[in-house]
């Protein structure tokens, strides 16, 4: 279960109420940092596969496609 923090608290900005156990605090930002994290390692990791097969410019078209496609998705869903 996910409680907020009152409005003037600041860190963190959500804790987890683990049961009978002791009340855990798991600060959101830093899972969500570490996602981040994952996600800009697979994108690096795709553009060295990339490099590696000789297909650049196909992913480059595709991550611009895909970028132009999300922004106008964001603008359409506001």
């Amino acid at each position: 279960v996910y409680k907020r923090q009152g409005m003037g608290d600041t860190w963190p900005l959500f804790t987890i109420d683990l049961a009978a156990r002791n009340s855990t605090e798991i600060p959101m930002r830093s899972l969500s940092a570490f996602r981040g994290f994952l996600y800009k390692l697979a994108r690096i990791l795709g553009d060295a596969q990339a490099v590696k097969k000789g297909r650049v410019g196909k992913r480059i078209a595709r991550r611009v496609a895909g970028k132009l496609t999300g922004r106008g998705l964001g603008k359409l869903f506001k």
